[in-house]
């Protein structure tokens, strides 16, 4: 089964290349939002929402991974 790296993130290719994992980078074709106040759930809409998205450009069986980071501190989004 195909793996794709649904990011451009060059520390995200660092580790799963140091992991010796083979795989395909598509990147998500969306604006990235989230309606989401709660920095966790914030994250996870985003990373979702980048994998449906990746997921509506390939044809093949694949498994996604797909994630997205913040900071947050004192309780604000930088």
């Amino acid at each position: 089964m195909k793996l794709i790296l649904a990011s451009n993130s060059k520390i995200r290719k660092d580790i799963f290349d140091m992991v010796g994992w083979k795989y395909e980078v598509v990147t998500s074709k969306l604006e990235e939002h989230s309606n989401s106040i709660n920095p966790e759930q914030y994250v996870i809409d985003l990373s979702k929402d980048k994998a449906n998205s990746v997921a509506s450009q390939i044809s093949d069986k694949a498994l996604i991974v797909a994630a997205d980071s913040i900071i947050y501190m004192d309780n604000k989004k930088f």
